[in-house]
């Protein structure tokens, strides 16, 4: 429908203005006595009417909008595991049942571990926050116990009687 349009208005164009330019040339193709007012009117609402029904059978075009550059940061997270060693401590006990100066490990000391899971925040590829989301252990440290002997011997030989 728009070609069609588009071809009647190009063909009454061409007959409006062959008709105002030389009105005599217009009269022997069409061979009529007509004025040239008469001929200006007709083609040129044929003109119009061409015009008007080619623009509202023309699909609109796709506007393509320009490409803005965004400004949001890229914000990502990512769960980190990690595991840890949890030292174990040692106590020492004073024994009066050995003598003085000797020490008796009564129980080795064994560290634990322990899983720490992270949420680790980046914006653009940088780090910029990080959570502690859980704690699991896995085994408890085993603390060591060291007896440290207390009691002092007398010599026989020394006596507190003079």
């Amino acid at each position: 429908m728009y070609t069609v349009f588009s071809v009647i208005l190009f063909l009454a164009l061409t007959c409006l203005l062959t008709g105002l330019i030389n009105p005599d040339s217009f009269r022997r193709v069409f061979k009529s006595k007509t004025s040239r007012s008469l001929i200006t009117l007709v083609f040129s609402l044929i003109s119009v009417f061409s015009l008007f029904i080619i623009l509202l059978t023309t699909p609109p075009q796709q506007i393509s909008k320009p490409v803005v550059s965004s400004n949001k940061a890229a914000i990502t997270t990512k769960n980190v595991t990690t595991n840890t060693i949890i030292p174990y401590t040692t106590s020492t006990i004073r024994d009066t049942s050995l003598p003085a100066g000797s020490i008796s490990i009564r129980v080795k000391g064994v560290d634990g571990s322990e899983t720490q899971t992270w949420l680790i925040t980046y914006t653009n590829g940088v780090q910029t926050d990080k959570k502690l989301v859980s704690t699991v252990i896995n085994t408890q440290p085993i603390n060591e116990v060291i007896y440290v002997g207390a009691t002092v011997t007398r010599n026989p030989r020394e006596s507190t009687d003079n």
